[in-house]
C-alpha cells in the first residue's frame, strides 16, 4: 500500500477508536493513547512521503528503500486486523451498544498481545519511532540514535515475520500453490491488458482458474466502475471475490482479488450499510493495479458500493448460500 494511502488508513483507524471513548469512559487514557499514535503514524507517512519526492533527498531514499517497505508491510496487516476486528461492531444485534464495544475493545486487546506479546499502543508506538528515525537518516544521512534505529528495525522484523506466517490461513481452503497460481495469472493478465497490442477479452477466467463464476454484478470501486465476481473452485472449494475494469481499452483486467473462504460463515462479516452498500469486516486484497485505493467505510470496514441494489441484494444471497452449503459439508 502506498505511504499516502496508509496515511490516511491510520486517519481512519484514529477515527474508528474516538467512537469507543463514550461507551468506554474506564478505557479513555489507552484509546486516547492509540489514537494519538495512529495520527502521528499519520503524520510521519506524510513527511516520509514529502521526503522521498523533494530533489534533496530523491536520490537518497533507495537506501532506506527496504527498510520503509518492512514497515508499510507490517503497517498494512496490523491496520487489516484492526479493520477486521472494528467490525464485530458493523453488524446490528441484540447486545446493548456498551456491551458491543467493550466485546470488541476485548478482542482487540487479546488478539495484538497473543499475536506478539505487546499491546497495540505499544506496537503502533515502535512504528511510529521507527518511521521518525528513517525520516532522519533520509535527511541528516543518519539515524538520532544508531542503537536504538537497529533495535527498532529487528522489532519490526520480527513482528512482520510473525504476521507472515498467518498468511497461509488467509488463503483459506485453496492450497498454497493453487492461490499462488490463481495471483499468478490475475499478475498476468493485469500486465497484458497494460500491452495496447494485446487484449485481454478471450480470457475466460473460469477457463483459466477452473473456478465456477457464482455471482457477477457492478460496483462503483475506488470511483471507478469495476465488475465484481465471485468464484469458487471446483476441487477446493475455496471462494474468492474478483473486481476487474468493466468498459473501455482495460476492460476485464483485474483490479483486487480476495479469498474469503473462512470469512463467510461469520455472521458478523457481511452487512448491509445501505440499499446499495455493503460492509465487510475484513478483506485481504491482493491488488494488481498502483493506482488503486481500497474504498472503506466510516468505522474502517471495507465497503462495496454496489451500482443497484438488486446487485447488493444477489451478492447477499450468493454469499449466504455458499455460507449454507459450507455449513451442511461441514455437518
Amino acid at each position: 500500500m502506498a505511504l499516502i494511502a496508509l496515511a490516511e488508513s491510520a486517519q481512519d483507524i484514529a477515527s474508528g477508536f474516538n467512537k469507543f471513548l463514550d461507551p468506554l469512559p474506564e478505557s479513555s487514557v489507552e484509546i486516547t493513547a492509540l489514537v494519538a499514535e495512529c495520527y502521528a503514524i499519520s503524520s510521519a507517512l506524510r513527511q516520509l512521503n514529502t521526503a522521498k519526492d523533494d530533489p534533496r533527498y530523491y536520490q537518497d531514499f533507495p537506501f532506506i528503500y527496504n527498510d520503509v517497505a518492512i514497515v508499510r508491510e507490517s503497517l498494512d496487516y496490523t491496520f487489516r486486523d484492526v479493520t477486521r476486528l472494528f467490525g464485530g461492531l458493523g453488524r446490528p444485534t441484540h447486545i446493548p451498544r456498551r456491551a458491543a464495544f467493550h466485546h470488541v475493545w476485548g478482542e482487540i486487546d487479546d488478539f495484538f498481545y497473543h499475536e506478539s506479546h505487546v499491546s497495540l499502543r505499544k506496537r503502533l508506538e515502535t512504528i511510529k519511532l521507527f518511521l521518525l528515525e528513517l525520516i532522519d537518516l533520509l535527511i541528516h544521512c543518519r539515524p538520532s540514535d544508531e542503537y536504538h534505529f537497529r533495535e527498532l528495525r529487528d522489532r519490526i522484523e520480527l513482528l512482520l515475520e510473525i504476521q507472515e506466517l498467518r498468511l497461509p490461513s488467509t488463503l483459506n481452503s485453496l492450497s498454497l500453490a493453487d492461490a499462488g497460481l490463481v495471483l499468478f495469472y490475475c499478475a498476468f493478465i493485469a500486465l497484458r491488458s497494460e500491452d495496447g497490442e494485446n487484449s485481454v477479452g478471450f480470457y475466460d477466467d473460469q477457463e483459466i482458474h477452473d473456478e465456477k463464476s457464482i455471482y457477477a454484478g457492478k460496483i462503483r470501486d475506488d470511483e471507478f466502475p469495476h465488475a465484481l465476481r465471485v468464484f469458487r473452485d471446483r476441487d477446493s472449494g475455496g471462494i474468492r471475490l474478483q473486481a476487474s475494469v468493466l468498459c473501455g481499452e482495460l476492460k476485464k483486467k483485474p483490479i483486487w482479488t480476495a479469498f474469503i473462504t473462512t470469512h463467510i460463515e461469520s455472521q458478523r462479516w457481511m452487512s448491509k450499510a445501505g440499499p446499495k452498500t455493503i460492509h465487510l469486516a475484513d478483506l485481504q486484497r491482493f491488488v494488481f493495479s498502483d493506482d488503486y485505493t481500497p474504498q472503506l467505510g466510516p468505522h474502517g470496514q471495507h465497503e462495496l458500493q454496489f451500482e443497484s441494489s438488486r446487485d447488493a441484494r444477489d451478492f447477499m444471497n450468493s454469499i449466504d448460500k455458499l455460507a449454507d452449503d459450507q455449513l451442511d459439508c461441514d455437518v
